[in-house]
Order: C-alpha cells, then sequence, then structure tokens
C-alpha cells in the first residue's frame, strides 16, 4: 500500500468524539465488519501518517538527552520495509523495538517481569487495579469493534505530571483478543484526543505497536493484527497539562469469551545506580589527568593537551604487530632484547594508519568540541568505499585500525586485572538511512550488508593461533573488543543518531570450554544496556566517559587448571551499565607451536599484552558511510580511574 493509500484509508476510518483545535468531529462506533463513518472531511496531518519508507529524505529530528533512558519517546518506531532493487527479499527493520524480555531488544535494556513492566493507578508496580479499562464481547472471530471514546485522562495525565513516556501495557485479562495497529491498511488505528487544560485540544498520534510474545526472540512491530498477549502501545506526549483524554483503538479479532483490556503506563527500569567515579585513581591526579602516571597503580596514560604531536602517542605506518620475530624473546623464555617491542614503543599506538590525526582544543569540525578547554583528542575516520548495490561479495570489511598499545613488558602476558577509562564522542552528523545499507550479491543471491563491526580500545592478547574470528579463548590468545551497530531506520526514533554498543564475545567459540563459548549467546545479552537502559544507545556529538574492568579467570600453570571467575564491568559517565561474572577467557597449557619469525605464539600465561584499538566494519561488505569517532583521556590502571579533573561529559 502507497502512503498516500494509507493516508486515505486513515481518513475513512475516524469514530468516537473529540474537539481537536483542527475541526468538530462526531464519531461513530464500528462493529461486526462494518464501514465506519466520518462525518466531516478533513486532511490528515503529517504527524497522524504511519510511518512511511522514504530513503532518501531529510532525516528527522532526534529526539533530545544524552541517553537512551532520557528520549522522548520509549520504543524503535521502524519504516516500512525497505524495498530490493536487485531481485531479493525486501529489508525489514522489524527486528528493532521490544519483545518479551527486553525493552529495547537493539540496545540490551531489560524489562525487569519478562512480559512488561507497568505502574497500576494505586501506584503499585504490576500491580492490578487498571488505570483505563474497557469490555469487549464475545463475538465471531472476523468482526471488529471500533472503541472511540475509552477514558485515558488519568493515563494521560500520569504521563504528563511525571513527565514519562506516553507509552503503555495492554492486556487482556481474559479472552483472546487482537487489536488493529498503526500499520493496518484500512480499520481504525489507534488515536488519543486530549483537551488540555487551557482550553485547546490535539491528536496524539500513534507511533508504535508492538506484541511482547514469548515465542519468538525478536519484536514484533509491523504486524496490522497484533494479538493482545500483551503489547506495548506509544503515543506522541502531551505539551500541556491535560483536563482529558480519550483513546481510540479497534479490536480486530476475538473469540466466543468476553475480554476486559487494561491500559496502564509501561514502567521500565531506568538506571539509578550512584555515581562512582569521583574517587578513583584520576582523583589524586592533577587538572586534566596532569601528573596522572605518577599515580600507584597506573600504568600509563596518553594527554592530548595542546601543544603535544601525534608522534608524541603514535606511530604511525606500517608495522607487522604479529610477527614474533619484532617482540623481546624473554617473552617466550629467551634472552632479553630491548632493542626490539615493546621496548622501542612504550606508551605509543604501534601500526597506527593515517587516518589517526591529533586535533587541538580549537578544531571544529564533525562536531567536535572539546571536553575540556586546552584538550584536544585523537580523530579516526572510517572512509566511505562506496559499495555499489548489487556487487558480488564472500567476506570483506573497513578496517580502519588495528593498533596496539604494549603493557609494561614486565607484565606483559602475566596482567590478569585491568581497568581502561577512555572518552568517546561520535563526529556528526551521523543519520542512517535505509539506503546506506547496500543490497550486494553474496554466490549471486541476493542479501543486504552490515551496518556494525567491531570498535573500541580494550585488552587483548591475540595471537597468531587464536584471538579473533571464531579462535578467541582456550590456549590460544582471546580479545575482548566491543560490538557496534547502527540504526538506520531513519524515522525520528530514540536509537537513531548514535550507535549501540557491547562486548564483541562471538570469537569465544569451541576453542574455549564446553560451557563458556559465548559465540552461542545472543549479541543482545552482551550489550551494555542491560542495567536499566544505560548505555544503550551512545549518541552523537556528546562525550562519553567510558571505562571497563577486565579481569581475567584464575589459571594455574602448576597443573593447567582454571577456574570461572573472569568478569566484565562497564561504566559510562560514572555508573554501572554492565556486568557478567562466572566467565573464562582462557585456560592453560597455552598453544606451543613451532617458533615462527612471521607468525606470533601466545606467552607466559596469556594475560593481558596490551591494548588494541580495532575499529571495523563488516564482515560482509566494507562501510557504505563516512564515520568519525574522537577520543580523549586515554588511562590504563590497575584499580578503578574514575573521571579526570576539570571533565564534564555531555
Amino acid at each position: 500500500m502507497s502512503n498516500s493509500e494509507r493516508v486515505s484509508a486513515e481518513r475513512r476510518t475516524f469514530v468516537g468524539g473529540a474537539l481537536t483545535s483542527m475541526g468538530l468531529f462526531s464519531f461513530l462506533s464500528a462493529c461486526g465488519g462494518s464501514a465506519a463513518t466520518e462525518t466531516e472531511s478533513m486532511s490528515l496531518p503529517a504527524s497522524l501518517q504511519p510511518p512511511s519508507y522514504s530513503p532518501f529524505a531529510p532525516p528527522p529530528v532526534v529526539s533530545p538527552g544524552a541517553d537512551r533512558t532520557s528520549q522522548t519517546y520509549l520504543f524503535q518506531n521502524v519504516p516500512q520495509p525497505y524495498p530490493s532493487a536487485i531481485g531479493g527479499a525486501s529489508y525489514a527493520t522489524d527486528w528493532r523495538g521490544p519483545n518479551y524480555h527486553y525493552v529495547d531488544t537493539f540496545g540490551g535494556w531489560r524489562w525487569t517481569n519478562p512480559g512488561g513492566d507497568w505502574i497500576d493507578v494505586n501506584g503499585t508496580p504490576q500491580g492490578p487495579s487498571a488505570y483505563a479499562s474497557f469490555s469487549d464481547p464475545a463475538g465471531p472471530s472476523d468482526t471488529y469493534t471500533t472503541y472511540s471514546a475509552v477514558n485515558v485522562t488519568g493515563l494521560v495525565q500520569y504521563v504528563q505530571a511525571k513527565n514519562k513516556w506516553c507509552a503503555f501495557h495492554i492486556a487482556s485479562t481474559s479472552g483472546v483478543r487482537a487489536m488493529c495497529s498503526n500499520w493496518h491498511a484500512s480499520k481504525p488505528t489507534p488515536l488519543i484526543s486530549v483537551n488540555y487544560a487551557d482550553g485547546t485540544s490535539a491528536m496524539l498520534a500513534c507511533r508504535f505497536v508492538g506484541r511482547l510474545n514469548n515465542s519468538t526472540a525478536y519484536p514484533m512491530t509491523l504486524g496490522d493484527e497484533p494479538i493482545i498477549d500483551p503489547n506495548t502501545i506509544e503515543f506522541e506526549r502531551p505539551t500541556k497539562p491535560v483536563a482529558s483524554a480519550t483513546l481510540r483503538i479497534t479490536i480486530i479479532k476475538k473469540n466466543s469469551s468476553a475480554a476486559t483490556i487494561r491500559l496502564n503506563p509501561c514502567n521500565p527500569p531506568v538506571n539509578a545506580d550512584p555515581i562512582s567515579n569521583t574517587s578513583g585513581l584520576a582523583a589524586s591526579a592533577g587538572v586534566l589527568d596532569a601528573n596522572i602516571t605518577n599515580v600507584p597503580g597506573v600504568m600509563g596514560a596518553q594527554r592530548y593537551v595542546d601543544g603535544t604531536a601525534l608522534s608524541d602517542f603514535a606511530l604511525v605506518g606500517s608495522k607487522n604487530v604479529t610477527a614474533e620475530s619484532q617482540y623481546d624473546p624473554a617473552l617466550w623464555g629467551g634472552t632479553t632484547d630491548t632493542s626490539k617491542l615493546p621496548h622501542t614503543a612504550v606508551g605509543k599506538w604501534v601500526n597506527a594508519p593515517a587516518a589517526l590525526v591529533l586535533v587541538n582544543s580549537r578544531y571544529t569540525g564533525e562536531g567536535f568540541a572539546p571536553l575540556a578547554p586546552g584538550l584536544g583528542a585523537l580523530k579516526l575516520t572510517m572512509a566511505n568505499e562506496s559499495v555499489p548495490t548489487g556487487t558480488e561479495v564472500r567476506n570483506s570489511g573497513t578496517a580502519a585500525i588495528i593498533s596496539y598499545l604494549f603493557m609494561p613488558v614486565e607484565k606483559m602476558g602475566l596482567l590478569s586485572h585491568i581497568f581502561t577509562r577512555q572518552y568517546m564522542r561520535l563526529g556528526t552528523p551521523h543519520v542512517r538511512k535505509p539506503a546506506d545499507r547496500r543490497e550486494v550479491l553474496r554466490y549471486g543471491n541476493p542479501t543486504w550488508s552490515d551496518m556494525g563491526g567491531k570498535m573500541g580500545i580494550s585488552p587483548s592478547h591475540n595471537t597468531s593461533y587464536g584471538g579473533f574470528s571464531g579462535s578467541s579463548g582456550g590456549g590460544g590468545g582471546w580479545q575482548l573488543r566491543w560490538a557496534w551497530s547502527d540504526c538506520e531506520t531513519n524515522v525520528g526514533g530514540p536509537n537513531e543518531g548514535g550507535i549501540q554498543l557491547g562486548w564483541h564475545l562471538w570469537d569465544f567459540g569451541t576453542q574455549n570450554p564446553p560451557g563458556y563459548r559465548y559465540g552461542n549467546d545472543s549479541q543482545v545479552v552482551n550489550n551494555w544496556g542491560q542495567r536499566g537502559g544505560l548505555g544503550a544507545t551512545m549518541y552523537a556529538g556528546r562525550w562519553y566517559e567510558i571505562e571497563t574492568e577486565v579481569k581475567l579467570n584464575t589459571v594455574n600453570a602448576a597443573d593447567n587448571s582454571y577456574l570461572a571467575d573472569g568478569l566484565l564491568r562497564v561504566w559510562i559517565d560514572g555508573r554501572l551499565c554492565y556486568e557478567r561474572t562466572g566467565m573464562v577467557f582462557r585456560t592453560l597449557p597455552r598453544a606451543t607451536p613451532a617458533y615462527n619469525p612471521g607468525a606470533m605464539r601466545p606467552f607466559r600465561e596469556l594475560g593481558v599484552g596490551w591494548l588494541l584499538w580495532n575499529w571495523y566494519h563488516g564482515g560482509l561488505t566494507a562501510s557504505t558511510v563516512e564515520r568519525t569517532t574522537f577520543t580523549t583521556g586515554l588511562v590504563w590502571a590497575e584499580q578503578r580511574i574514575g573521571a579526570m579533573r576539570g571533565a564534564t561529559t555531555g
């Protein structure tokens, strides 16, 4: 159905009664499949039209807020499927949104109670007393009933008074029911009419209807007749104090039992952990981390203050960092040679690309603003490699950087516990559209390209015998890169204008012991929004303080035993957003292949060898848009680091 057809269908289906600033309507209920009646003709405003496919349209305004939980809307709505240009299937973004376990499946934000969280009219979480309800009698399954004036005044007043999302949990207490979603071709779609206390009125368009079904791992947001088992529904938010509000909702299918439909405000968990970044090692250093390398427990830092040069922090140019011949043989029990790595590159990024540049605090490109006066950043650019539609691919990608920053040689391969703090800023603009995802051919079959990959600065012990694609864990090596994904729906939803981040644990496959093969996990369990949505989306044009803690699991060289006591933690702007314990990243004995000067064997106890900076797009295709990130305030230490003095995120 075209968008104009959708608008025409919507015009035919107004029922109920409301006085709006656009005109006076008299609405009638429609039952038994009969046509709804509109008594006064009008043009439907664009804000009331359902999301439509517009891959080249100007980007919508992204709602404000530094964090996913502070966005205007709770749920990510999606456009119509993006059509194939080469005879393949359309690309549907329907896998975004809530499901039975997650408020936001894309970002890893969990419901406290599977099936959705709500608060009842008495303020009781999951309570029995609904804010609003209506009864639907039994009837033939193919009939529909539009309820045009369900009193939802209390619901909308709660939204207004508490500054909450206009998002509701809908459940049927008895009897199977399906409701008309925002995507139905002909029946009345959901709508709220409000009268404000100042005498004006408005219609609040339905933005989202999604099903919280336990039988699928993915959201269900594009269906036109979702079963209420239960559902979520979200509308535009009221802009002023509300005097009264009525809901239009259509029950599209029913069974032989009467049903009561209950509505309550969605009440997802929101991270309220205390800020804990004010008492770390950085608190005893000077402003902008001055003298931080003299603080006990700090192993190193990079301070990009004005007046420094890139050569102070990075060795630009190709160097074979995976050749054992380049390293001190002492790492493998040989004689010390200080003319080799890591001695020749202490505290610097090795194998840095030309796309890595140092900008000072006066730089203004790509939406940059300094974290603090006098403090610059490392700017890294990933190029748009212009993948044409229909390109034949196998496995491909774009590596903006693969660079190493070594631990002190006396700790390399022995260090088991490390904290890394960095400030990250995504360059602007950061708007993604459906057209940015390319349709390519893989072995002649149409398929859709990636919009994500791996990124971040994180501890690693990757070697030629383990650590990357599917080979992490066990005795061969490991890495703990971040996973990232773009959201290209381009409909003004809360996941847009930034990226989703998490741990990339897919590589921990068969080399790790059974029970600890994290490649079997869904990525959603490793995304950073696990604790009340914090970190579920990181938005462009602002600074985030990201501190990670990696504790490798214990290994015993005496008997090659190990314990499942590894852990991962992440703090965003001082609040804990991710924690996972009981993990295994390494086991002994380590792999001991014969010496090959062009390869690199694991060494010592498979402890942290270096910080790995890897920003990679793909797996299937190269990058299809240009991307920019800024990094500053990098510190690595054996204790919690905390916030830089004199810095303000945002």
